[in-house]
């Protein structure tokens, strides 16, 4: 009995070590051969704001670029808003536009994307702003990864 038993295990962890699975690399492809790697969300940041103006939503980090995997962005009321991106407070310095204007209606908004690869990105060494054209409630969240 013990002999069967340790056969047993034996076998249960020679098993289980021969089917163990490397890492798994996420990828796009174009011609079902290369393999480039896919950008996914590790950071995330809240969008709430009922005034008119910018804020800033990421901070630049010098050299490195900001990768928008997913956005989901609602309104209470009638406003459009824009992405854009720059230094300096609320990127007011080499302000440049990133996306929109979109229009979002009262208790209607947008959502792009899963978090994973890129849906917009930002030069190296800039911050992310939102701009909201009137003092109408928006909130929502913007998932991205900087590097």
């Amino acid at each position: 009995m013990k002999k069967l038993l340790i056969s047993v295990l034996a076998l249960f962890f020679s098993a289980s070590l021969s089917y163990a699975q490397g890492p798994v690399n996420l990828c796009f492809t174009t011609n079902g051969t290369n393999c480039v790697p896919a950008i996914q969300a590790s950071n995330s940041v809240n969008i709430n704001t009922a005034s008119s103006g910018t804020i800033q939503l990421i901070p630049l980090v010098a050299g490195k670029r900001i990768y928008i995997t997913a956005l989901d962005i609602i309104s209470a009321g009638t406003t459009t808003f824009t992405f854009v991106y720059g230094t300096g407070t609320n990127c007011g310095t080499g302000t440049a536009f990133l996306a929109g204007p979109y229009t979002l209606v009262a208790n209607a908004g947008i959502s792009k994307a899963s978090g994973l690869g890129p849906v917009l990105f930002v030069p190296a060494g800039n911050a992310l702003c939102f701009v909201n054209n009137n003092a109408i409630g928006v909130g929502g969240s913007l998932s991205y990864a900087q590097f």
